[in-house]
């Protein structure tokens, strides 16, 4: 049985990012599928639901990563390895779809990680 297990790291860094994340307009209200499951099958696409709107132009592979623990198991380690999605797209105005279509994935722990320098919110860039 081949399993996989997601989490999501929110780096929401950058000036505009970090003042709506101040005002509390900035915050992940779910992910599917949710983090920390462990699955039996490769999912075709992970949503990240946001509580406000992302500039389209703006999610893309720079500001959503997808990485894999590597040889050790670990995340957070020299062996981590990128995994590049076919595709990352806004389906809804604060819904980030990442397409993992015929991309091969092993079984392994994985982590998406947002960067705010990369992925900005309409009305609070300054």
């Amino acid at each position: 049985m081949r399993t996989f297990a997601f989490c999501l790291l929110a780096d929401i860094l950058g000036a505009s990012i970090a003042e709506a994340r101040q005002a509390g307009t900035l915050t992940v209200t779910d992910v599917a599928p949710a983090p920390d499951d462990t699955l039996t099958s490769v999912p075709s696409t992970i949503t990240i639901t946001l509580s406000a709107a992302v500039d389209v132009a703006t999610a893309n592979a720079s500001a959503l990563r997808l990485t894999r623990a590597g040889a050790d198991g670990v995340l957070g380690t020299a062996d981590d390895v990128t995994v590049v999605p076919s595709a990352v797209s806004v389906v809804v105005g604060n819904q980030i779809e990442i397409s993992l279509a015929g991309v091969q994935l092993v079984n392994d722990v994985y982590r998406i990680t947002m960067s705010g320098t990369d992925l900005s919110i309409p009305d609070c860039v300054g």
